[in-house]
């Protein structure tokens, strides 16, 4: 710093004449104190330290950031899993009690089947067990094997021609139709007729007979019903827009899952 106080413009210029000799410092008045000369690196550590106390303050001032409260996600997690770990809990429970119940239930429900059994036997008025169900397999049988020629054979009579090569045409299709109604039109008339022979003085055994048989009308409606949409073995009447495996996979699961 003092050798730049004393850096004059004359230094820079060789051809400058040289200054002329400085005035004679006069001495300080009494009572003046004289002034300080400071080096560079007093000057430095100075400003080193103002520059720092600065800063400190600066730092001192600043707003402090209050303590960051628990986290809510993790308390919101923790609450959801304790109230999964409850319900499971209280279902598990549910599930045990329940199936106690049912197991509880299994001696009073054999008992009441092993009631059943002898009752269905008709006795003098009626069939023993095994001629009970045979006997209704049987109509099964036959009602099932006269439909199905039935349908044969109104597929032949009806008026109207099968299709030659691609998809049947809309009166095809119904005409082969109504040939699968017929078959089950016959189906229902022989099972009905059998369901009223046993509704007659034939106490339970009666009884459990039209509920078979019911069912047995049931199933062939809705089994008539899916084929004549599905047609597995005949595509060119088929109504529902499926290939062969998907249709024959439609009709397992209607034999499987039947209402």
């Amino acid at each position: 710093m003092a050798a730049l106080l004393q850096f004059s413009p004359a230094s820079a210029q060789n051809e400058a004449p040289a200054p002329a000799p400085a005035p004679a410092q006069q001495p300080a008045p009494a009572g003046v104190p004289s002034p300080v000369q400071l080096s560079d690196q007093q000057i430095n550590l100075i400003v080193n330290a103002v520059t720092g106390a600065v800063l400190s303050q600066m730092k001192a001032s600043e707003p402090k950031a209050a303590p960051a409260a628990p986290a809510a996600a993790q308390t919101t997690v923790r609450s959801a899993e304790e109230g999964i770990s409850s319900y499971l809990h209280q279902m598990q429970t549910e599930l045990v009690e329940k199936l106690g119940i049912t197991l509880s239930a299994f001696p009073a429900l054999g008992e009441h089947v092993s009631s059943v059994l002898p009752r269905v036997d008709g006795g003098p008025r009626g069939l023993n067990l095994l001629e009970f169900f045979g006997y209704m397999a049987m109509v099964f049988a036959v009602g099932a094997a006269l439909g199905y020629g039935a349908s044969i054979l109104a597929r032949r009579l009806l008026p109207g021609s099968e299709p030659k090569a691609g998809p049947a045409s809309v009166g095809q299709t119904l005409r082969r139709a109504l040939a699968s109604l017929i078959g089950l039109a016959l189906f229902l008339a022989l099972t009905s007729y059998v369901s009223s022979t046993f509704a007659h003085g034939m106490g339970t055994q009666g009884t459990v007979a039209q509920l078979i048989l019911s069912s047995g009308q049931r199933f062939a409606v809705f089994f008539t019903l899916f084929l004549i949409w599905f047609r597995p073995s005949e595509p060119a009447y088929r109504i529902v827009p499926l290939d062969g495996a998907d249709a024959k996979l439609v009709m397992r699961l209607f034999v499987v899952m039947r209402p």
